[in-house]
């Protein structure tokens, strides 16, 4: 990076601020789906229709969203009771959950890098002076040979982010946040699906 005349005769305050602006690294973009990437390779556009109950005519849609609790639409309370209790005691899902809640802490942890540290320390001692050897320490021992010292430190520090590498990390850190909240859908959409087919193919 090279710098103008006008800035090289300043003060370096300024210019550290300038080139904290300065991030190592590319800014993340999206990259464009192909026109192939679809959820069905030749859309029909609709579904034949059939005369009999719930045989209506059916069409693919990308532009709507299913809830969460998509099972409920079958307005089945024992199918909903049975969920319910899959989803509780699913340990694939706590652990998901809980990779979810590290995820997280890291990511706390990391933006605490660009606050400074502050650390301090305090002491207090008790101590006798030495009674013999003459001088004024004796006499002093003779009157009251027990004293107390207090010590008190502090210390300030911060790392300068210069080149964006910690806001890098924290910027990885937040996107593995996203990572493992997909992880939590996709393992409470992976149990709730296996789910429902296991009850509906269940023999009557």
């Amino acid at each position: 990076m090279s710098l103008a005349p006008a800035l090289r005769g300043r003060s370096g305050l300024p210019l550290l601020f300038l080139l904290s602006a300065c991030m190592v690294g590319p800014d993340f973009k999206r990259p464009e789906l192909s026109p192939e990437a679809r959820y069905v390779r030749n859309d029909p556009g609709a579904t034949v229709s059939a005369d009999i109950q719930g045989g209506a005519s059916q069409n693919f849609s990308t532009q709507r969203d299913l809830p969460g609790e998509w099972w409920e639409l079958f307005e089945s309370e024992a199918l909903n009771t049975y969920v319910s209790l899959a989803v509780a005691n699913s340990p694939t899902i706590a652990q998901a959950e809980a990779n979810l809640r590290q995820a997280q802490e890291n990511a706390y942890a990391a933006g605490a890098a660009l606050y400074p540290t502050v650390t301090g320390n305090a002491s207090r001692n008790r101590q006798k002076f030495p009674i013999g050897g003459g001088g004024a320490s004796e006499i002093v021992a003779n009157l009251n040979p027990f004293f107390t010292t207090y010590s008190l430190s502090l210390a300030i520090s911060y790392t300068l982010d210069v080149w964006g590498g910690t806001r890098r990390n924290i910027e990885a850190q937040v996107a593995n946040i996203q990572y493992t909240q997909f992880q939590v859908e996709a393992a409470h959409l992976m149990l709730t699906s296996n789910l429902l087919n296991a009850v509906i193919l269940e023999p009557p």
